[in-house]
């Protein structure tokens, strides 16, 4: 019998391997409200689902979920949508503001980058060969 994996049915005490958090437990990423991220995963890799009460947890209705092994991108995007669209004017108020503050410590990190890469120092060094 072959050693490759065909589908991973994922416990809350399970770990993905992959991926941003791959040491840390379904569980913690739940209680660390990364439900989004679960979600995604469940849309975007064809062989990893999870048990019944995960899915309910981090709020995959029962007509949006999908056969396993296979993906469906754009259903996950058509329920992102369906639970945006539930969101009161603050809250999404809110996530405008976030998402702002996020891109803006992105951008203020890659102009420190490139100014270190550009620095006096780095330019001389590059000039005399090193």
């Amino acid at each position: 019998m072959s050693d490759v994996t065909l589908l991973r049915k994922l416990t809350l005490k399970s770990t993905l391997k992959f991926g941003k958090e791959p040491d840390v437990p379904i569980c913690n990423l739940i209680d660390n409200q990364q439900t989004v991220y679960l979600r995604w995963v469940y849309f975007n890799c064809d062989k990893i689902t999870f048990v019944d009460e995960i899915l309910d947890s981090i709020s995959i209705p029962l007509e949006y979920r999908i056969e396993k092994p296979g993906k469906n991108p754009d259903l996950h995007t058509k329920l992102c949508d369906e639970i945006q669209s539930r969101f009161t004017w603050f809250a999404k108020q809110h996530h405008k503001k976030r998402g702002k503050a996020i891109n803006y410590n992105k951008k203020s990190q890659n102009m420190r980058a490139i100014a270190k890469i550009n620095s006096k120092a780095n330019l001389t060094r590059k000039n005399h060969g090193h």
